[in-house]
């Protein structure tokens, strides 16, 4: 249900890592849109409110809009990460069969159990704003956002780590409500009541074992 890094092909998981690294000025693009109200509920009714999206691919067409606009530099990564004819170089193939999507969940929220589409692809979570509960400085710091898939210990997410997963398998995510750790996520400048919520960007990709 939850894969590392190390069970991708080489090349994807240098591709995945290359994802990594853009993290910081995806995460930018995803705070701007998401304080502009450019979000927007998302449709599978898994829980009353609290769980926003933003897509930028739906099912092999990029939202051009966005693409040539506010979220410019998170299509441009993921468009040079294409596969080449160099089977060595770092690639992303985004599936055709699912999306790329700014995700925000807000404290308190809970996202009832549900399966993907399908188990030709995988899902990687890129951590963007991963609030925490405790205070700054404090080594007590706790988890406030889980994901639980199928019977694995559930997992939290990190700014600038990828969390993979075959959401295929059942899962859930969870939200507790508390006070985030000052500072932990961005610079005291630009925080506003919405850093309160867990933002991340979803990227579907092909499934390494299954043919396309």
């Amino acid at each position: 249900p939850f894969w590392e890094l190390s069970d991708l092909p080489l090349p994807v998981a240098a591709g995945v890592s290359t994802l990594q690294r853009s993290w910081r000025a995806i995460r930018q693009e995803g705070l701007a849109l998401m304080r502009a109200g450019a979000f927007a509920a998302e449709p599978e009714r898994l829980t009353e409110q609290g769980w926003n999206q933003l897509v930028l691919w739906d099912h092999g067409h990029w939202n051009q809009q966005l693409c040539s606009g506010p979220a410019s530099s998170t299509c441009t990564v993921l468009s040079g990460l294409r596969r080449t004819a160099e089977s060595n170089d770092p690639y992303i193939d985004v599936s055709v069969r699912g999306q790329v999507k700014f995700s925000m969940l807000r404290p308190g929220t809970s996202i009832l159990p549900h399966t993907g589409t399908t188990n030709a692809r995988l899902r990687l979570h890129l951590g963007l704003r991963v609030p925490v509960l405790g205070t700054q400085g404090s080594e007590g710091r706790q988890q406030q956002f889980w994901i639980r898939v199928a019977d694995k210990d559930p997992r939290g997410w990190a700014d600038g780590q990828v969390l993979i997963l075959d959401d295929s398998f059942e899962h859930e995510l969870m939200a507790s409500s508390g006070a985030m750790a000052n500072g932990t996520c961005a610079d005291p400048s630009e925080e506003t009541e919405a850093d309160a919520a867990r933002l991340i960007l979803i990227v579907d990709i092909d499934h390494p074992d299954i043919a396309r």
